[in-house]
């Protein structure tokens, strides 16, 4: 993971969060497990209420390829759209068989990243 996280960095800018399965996201608190320190007992009654890494979070996400892990640097993250596809709509009609008016949305995009290089991923985790 340091290694992975450390490939992604340049300077400051940082990966800002890590995505991983719910496995993978179970083995690393069960790493950090024997290091947990409680300083009162409301707080040992529930564990962790989310873990990091280098102080970014790692969130178990149910997309994520199994055995994998994301580093994203959400500043380069956006979702980039076709112009004449954004939100473009035709004329509203009426059906003749209800008391209704529709009309049909188009939209064009995706999801992208423009500086790959600050990302990163960790594959083929045993589990």
């Amino acid at each position: 993971m340091q290694s992975i996280f450390n490939s992604a960095s340049i300077d400051n800018d940082i990966p800002s969060c890590a995505f991983t399965t719910r496995t993978i996201y179970d083995l690393y608190y069960a790493l950090l497990q024997p290091q947990q320190r409680f300083m009162d007992t409301e707080t040992a009654k529930g564990g962790f209420k989310s873990l990091m890494f280098n102080g970014i979070p790692v969130i178990a996400d149910s997309y994520c390829p199994a055995n994998n892990m994301v580093f994203l640097n959400e500043t380069y993250c956006h979702l980039f759209y076709h112009s004449a596809e954004n939100f473009r709509m035709d004329p509203f009609i009426k059906p003749t068989n209800q008391a209704v008016r529709t009309a049909k949305l188009y939209w064009a995009g995706a999801f992208g990243i423009n500086n790959p290089r600050l990302c990163g991923r960790l594959s083929a985790i045993a589990s």
